[in-house]
């Protein structure tokens, strides 16, 4: 099966000098019944790391699934602020799993980059002013699913 996509990843209207961005989907692979038996892959990384404390690890983004991508998007604030593609959550939904599935191909594929942190200032009640930054939707995304993969090292 083979899915094209051919808006900007950042939807309609995206951020400037976004460019088109095509992503085929290929199928799923069926497991053999011995993979159905293992631990998962954050979870053999845990256990590795528990019993190895100077173990370095590279590369975590390959733990990220489809399944966890879809859970991060439910998971956060519908009704935050609009990041540099000034696209909020509901927006982002609009063909959510095309989205989704192109975002862990570019994962996968170590072709995924954040888009910049949109930089506003609120007022301090002392009159001086604080910046805060505003990350997209998708930067989100990616930063809630990494919070799991991590969480089971940080205990």
């Amino acid at each position: 099966m083979s899915v094209s996509n051919n808006t900007a990843h950042r939807g309609e209207g995206g951020a400037k000098g976004s460019s088109k961005l095509e992503c085929r989907i290929e199928p799923d692979r069926t497991e053999t019944q011995s993979s159905a038996s293992r631990l998962s892959g954050p979870m053999r990384i845990h256990q590795a790391a528990k019993q190895n404390r100077s173990l370095r690890f590279n590369n975590l983004l390959n733990h990220i699934t489809p399944e966890q991508l879809l859970q991060a998007y439910h998971h956060l604030n519908k009704r935050s602020a609009k990041g540099v593609d000034d696209e909020d959550w509901l927006s982002y939904g609009q063909q959510l799993f095309k989205r989704l599935a192109c975002l862990h191909k570019r994962i996968h594929t170590m072709k995924y980059q954040p888009q910049p942190v949109k930089r506003i200032w609120i007022p301090k009640p002392n009159g001086q002013q604080r910046p805060i930054g505003i990350t997209t939707v998708e930067d989100k995304i990616v930063q809630q699913a990494m919070v799991w993969i991590y969480k089971p090292f940080m205990k």
